[in-house]
């Protein structure tokens, strides 16, 4: 190792102890000054109270006392020497050892007093040299604070201590949304939306659960996107909320009055049911004193418990639920577009909602689609077409017959006209089918509810509308999903101004969802009425590929609020923009020293820089759970969540097993065993021995019946009890795999059915504006 540049490290140090030790001992001479000066006044000003009064013969014993003993000391002939007292009314020439015998002790006594009292007194002011530390304390505290940033103009980060200050002064009474013990949002800062960053596992679902959980002790109103189910999971409740699935069983209230059942046979035992519970379900087991719903698995149980409830005994206990059944099962289910669908404007809003634009691709053939779509709508509407089962068949006709269908129906002349060349009809028929698809999964879940009557009306028992996502089935139902919140927004948007209206838009993993057209304006002018937008995002690239890098920065910019757990690399640079900067008055130092001791010297100079608030390399290494937050009208700061565990309380998806793929033989061209996808298989034989129960407690097949063979024959009779049921059923049996001749039949019998419609309300339509239905 070198040493050849030791010097300057010597001294620095030598430099640094050398003006230490002139700056103490500058400190110590002040204080010795100042101890002088005071104790100099104490006396002079004090020392009557110090010392007692002295009488003046006193002061003139003493002061005869001290010249004798100086005297004394010098003269050369100790017994000649004499004092001259002059302390009383004559003045005496004594004998220098008669007047020590004599007044000595007194005059000790008296100086003895006075020493202690003195020495009492410098040793009570030498505290000021406490002051010393202190002052080094002091200067060093200057020090620094002279070389810190000078705050000039810009955004500030502050604590969450003094963020909490803040809100309480400017909010004091306004309810707060509660995120951490110091971060607590306001009800109206929260209104001018918020967005969150942060990449997976970072935080994000912590933070968003709080609020989703005020939200519902609150009773505010919320559509929340639910992609990985940890909402539904931890939240849902059959009894205040709806699930917007139509691969779920519970979609749109169908499966509450199941649910409800369940909770109230949660004790049913074997003891409470007759012998038929067994013919049907062999598995349960023999024990009578054993719960019966536990041995279900839930998806299986919501198809089974109005069996297990026409099972009770009329001696049980739980027999009042069997008599309530019929009372529990009224109330609104299931969703029909053609509800929300009331003039052509209705049907423009809501192809633009299924069918978005693109924001880097041509859009002609999205814009197309929708026309189409709205044309294929309103032939239905007139038609009194309601069902998802007959408008899925006219979604799948051919170009051809889509076009005879349009002759001479108000309303459709956009439709007919992309229609008449067949390469261009072929592909905007192409483009159409992608955001059609979930009509098929829609059959059979027709009902009441509206989006918009749920929207208008703020006193809905059901407040909150869970929009459930996972990865497996978003691309089969991400349409619907997109046009829902659309259609959503479009409703609250065309409502007047009401400050107390409160509906949460809760968009969880943002970029999951298609393009919501409405979301800027959703941003941007729905905070008067009453909206509230939530996006959160891993990154930005998903929201640049949907929406453009313009349109991403639109969003960005129009949320009020950012909050940023720990992002990516990638994401670090946009994150630590968004948080801004400020313009600061920095202060640098420099040292120089020579070989003479005068020569060295420290300046200091002050510029003004510009300087980001929170640096790229923050927000990526900023611990899991920690975050940046920035609210509007306060400055930045930055906290930490605690993790709080939620109990499970229902199950984030439960699929319906009535888009299962059944066993149909050889002849049908599909093998045995073959399953959807998005669930699991279910075999041939479980299939038969369930159809061999459902003959045992249904009855014997009327004479002449033949053993089902196709999906829809295999329902089971109570759900073709179900409202909407025949269509479904109906429709199912139309998959069997056939040959075209034939499937050209039964799409002409379709023209033909629905020409006869249009023939019997041909008067109706002449009185149609082509606007209102």
């Amino acid at each position: 190792m070198g040493i050849g540049n030791s010097f300057k490290g010597f001294e620095t140090v030598f430099a640094a102890i050398r003006m230490f030790w002139q700056m103490t001992i500058r400190l110590i001479a002040v204080a010795l000054v100042l101890q002088v000066i005071f104790l100099s006044a104490i006396i002079y000003f004090q020392h009557e109270k110090i010392y007692g009064k002295l009488e003046a013969a006193d002061l003139c014993l003493i002061r005869t006392y001290a010249s004798a003993r100086i005297a004394y000391k010098i003269s050369p002939v100790k017994q000649k020497v004499s004092v001259e007292y002059s302390c009383e009314r004559r003045p005496m020439l004594l004998n220098y050892v008669y007047f020590i015998n004599k007044f000595e002790p007194y005059v000790l006594m008296r100086l003895k007093i006075i020493k202690d009292k003195t020495l009492r007194l410098i040793l009570w002011t030498s505290s000021i040299y406490l002051f010393v530390p202190l002052l080094m304390v002091y200067f060093s505290r200057k020090h620094k604070r002279d070389i810190q940033d000078k705050f000039i103009r810009g955004a500030k980060i502050v604590s969450p201590y003094k963020l909490r200050e803040l809100i309480e002064q400017k909010s004091p009474s306004e309810y707060r949304f509660k995120i951490t013990e110091n971060i607590q949002i306001p009800v109206g800062i929260i209104t001018r939306h918020c967005i969150c960053l942060g990449k997976p596992g970072s935080g994000k679902t912590q933070l968003i659960s709080r609020i989703v959980e005020q939200i519902i002790k609150s009773g505010f109103r919320a559509i929340i996107h639910d992609f990985k189910g940890d909402f539904i999971t931890t939240f849902y409740d059959h009894r205040k909320h709806l699930i917007f699935n139509p691969l779920d069983k519970r979609h749109m209230g169908l499966k509450d009055a199941e649910m409800d059942l369940i909770d109230q046979c949660e004790e049913l035992t074997l003891s409470d049911l007759d012998d038929k519970i067994k013919l049907k379900f062999t598995f349960l087991s023999e024990s009578r004193s054993e719960k019966i719903l536990p041995q279900f698995e839930y998806a299986t149980l919501l198809d089974s418990i109005n069996d297990i409830v026409d099972c009770i005994k009329p001696d049980s206990q739980f027999r009042n639920v069997k008599e309530q059944k019929e009372y529990i099962q009224k109330g609104i289910k299931g969703w029909s577009v053609f509800n929300e669908l009331k003039s052509s404007i209705d049907i423009d809003a809501f192809c633009a909602s299924l069918i978005p634009e693109s924001a880097s691709q041509d859009n002609f053939w999205p814009i197309s689609s929708r026309q189409l779509l709205g044309s294929i709508i309103t032939y239905c509407i007139h038609n009194q077409i309601t069902s998802y089962a007959e408008l899925w068949k006219i979604v799948n006709l051919g170009n051809e017959q889509q076009l005879e269908m349009f002759k001479g129906t108000p309303g459709c002349e956009e439709g007919a006209k992309l229609l008449t060349e067949a390469k261009t009809a072929n592909n905007i028929l192409a483009v159409m089918s992608n955001y059609t698809k979930p009509i098929k999964y829609l059959i059979g879940t027709e009902g009441e509810f509206s989006i918009k009557e749920w929207v208008k009306n703020s006193k809905n028992e059901k407040k909150i509308i869970f929009l459930s996502n996972y990865a497996m089935i978003q691309e089969t139902i991400r349409p619907f999903l997109t046009m829902f919140a659309d259609f959503s927004i479009k409703t609250l948007l065309s409502l007047d101004d009401d400050l107390n209206r409160r509906l949460f838009f809760i968009l969880d993993e943002f970029g999951e969802l298609g393009k919501i057209g409405t979301i800027v304006p959703l941003l941007t002018g729905s905070r008067s009425k009453g909206g509230a937008g939530f996006l959160l995002i891993q990154d930005t690239a998903r929201i640049n590929t949907i929406y453009g890098q313009d349109g991403c920065s639109t969003i960005v910019n129009a949320c009020g609020n950012l909050i940023s757990f720990a992002v990516k690399k990638e994401e670090a640079e946009f994150t630590s923009e968004c948080f801004g900067s400020m313009e600061i008055k920095r202060t640098e130092q420099s040292k120089s020293m020579g070989v003479d001791n005068i020569s060295d010297s420290i300046s200091i100079s002050e510029q003004t820089v510009e300087k980001r608030l929170v640096m790229p390399s923050e927000v990526t290494n900023i611990p899991t759970l920690n975050f940046y937050i920035q609210l509007t009208d306060y400055p930045v700061s930055r906290d930490k969540l605690d993790i709080i565990s939620y109990d499970k309380k229902a199950q984030s998806y439960v699929g319906r097993e009535d888009l299962l793929f059944r066993s149909r033989g050889s002849e049908t061209g599909i093998q045995d065993g073959v399953g959807d996808e998005l669930f699991s298989e279910v075999g041939s034989e479980r299939m038969d021995q369930e159809l061999e129960r459902d003959k045992e407690y249904y009855g014997e097949l009327e004479p002449g019946t033949t053993k089902p063979e196709s999906i829809g024959e295999r329902i089971s009779p109570a759900l073709l009890n179900k409202g909407g049921a025949e269509d479904y059923a109906h429709a199912k049996a139309e998959c069997v795999i056939m040959p075209n001749s034939t499937m050209q039949e039964q799409n002409s019998s379709i023209i033909n059915d629905l020409s006869t419609k249009v023939q019997s309300d041909s008067d109706n339509e002449s009185d149609s504006d082509g606007m209102l239905f």
